[in-house]
């Protein structure tokens, strides 16, 4: 495994593991020989960024002479509706060569993060030298580095790998030439075994997330339903209290008309079509009503059962993954 300094002197430290292991093992495994390379007290209050592979709560906690500083994974742009940056810098980094610099531009926030408080949650607004911008949540678990020196070791990491397209067309660098491999059978011996979930219970596990989201699309769609027919009724119970009133003022209407004058006959009448034209209206508005409402009652009922069955579902599977064999052996999966 290979790592760098913040001035990107890079350490390759060779540690005889197996791709058995995933990378948040193997870096510890990594950890203790680096160690070595540094007096007894001098093991502790680094920094260690890693920026693929090491997410995870219990990872993360098992930093504890360390911090570790990582991207959130799954960042969805959150934490900016409002609100203005706490922070904000520019850093020149160089490309192939000292002088060709380019500035980049970071605007940052910092907020607990809901998962773990132990972690610093720092939101990032990144503008690169061509004016892109992105938004990314940075974790680090150092409680005293600035936001600069945080947001700008992330950015910053792997400098060296910019010479990569160099070395690999001039010198072949990305070339392999042959490959080994082994069977999981034959170094079983020389692998420690971890306890994993069993595949019945992924499957398990799985479905229950499935059945757990179409539970929550059924109850969003009943809620929206209930709203709608809350205000289908409400529109019924008005049209009922404004019938009667508008029948009445009607019948006084048609009682004029029939008492006036042949010279205001013609102005009563034109009157009282308009406000015949109303009380239609209102009968069909009332006949729109509740045809809607109606069709939101059975749309509700029908939802309703969507919800019991999913909910007995649900519990159909609770009792399998109670009944469900959960850890099973690593090795014995693989071979």
């Amino acid at each position: 495994m290979r790592t760098n300094d913040t001035d990107q002197k890079p350490c390759q430290v060779t540690c005889p593991y197996s791709p058995y292991y995933d990378l948040r093992e193997r870096f510890f495994m990594t950890l203790e020989l680096f160690d070595r390379l540094f007096a007894p007290e001098e093991r502790s209050g680094r920094i260690f960024v890693l920026d693929r592979g090491i997410y995870g709560l219990e990872t993360f906690r098992r930093f504890v002479r360390d911090a570790v500083l990582t991207w959130e994974k799954d960042y969805k742009g959150d934490g900016w509706e409002g609100r203005e940056p706490e922070v904000v810098f520019q850093r020149a980094r160089p490309r192939n060569s000292a002088t060709d610099l380019k500035l980049y531009r970071f605007e940052c926030r910092e907020e607990p993060w809901r998962r773990d408080p132990a972690m610093r949650r720092i939101l990032v607004r990144a503008t690169n030298p061509k004016g892109r911008t992105i938004l990314v949540s940075v974790l680090c678990s150092d409680p005293d580095a600035s936001i600069e020196t945080i947001v700008w070791l992330i950015f910053n990491r792997w400098i060296q790998e910019n010479s990569f397209k160099y070395l690999d067309r001039h010198f072949g660098l990305g070339e392999l030439t042959s490959y080994a491999s082994k069977a999981a059978a034959e170094v079983a011996g020389q692998l420690r075994d971890m306890p994993v979930d069993s595949p019945e219970y992924r499957e398990l596990k799985k479905r229950r997330g499935e059945g757990e989201r179409d539970l929550a699309r059924q109850l969003l769609l009943r809620e929206n339903c209930r709203d709608r027919l809350d205000d289908a009724e409400a529109r019924l119970r008005e049209l009922k209290r404004d019938a009667p009133g508008l029948l009445a003022e009607l019948e006084a209407r048609i009682g004029e008309l029939r008492g006036a004058e042949p010279l205001h006959a013609r102005a009563e009448l034109a009157r009282a079509d308009d406000f015949l034209d109303r009380v239609v209206d209102q009968r069909r508005g009332f006949a729109r009503a509740s045809k809607t409402a109606r069709a939101l009652r059975e749309k509700l009922a029908g939802l309703d059962g969507n919800v019991a069955d999913t909910k007995d579902r649900r519990e159909r599977i609770d009792g399998e993954l109670a009944e469900a064999i959960r850890v099973d052996s690593r090795l014995r999966l693989l071979i």
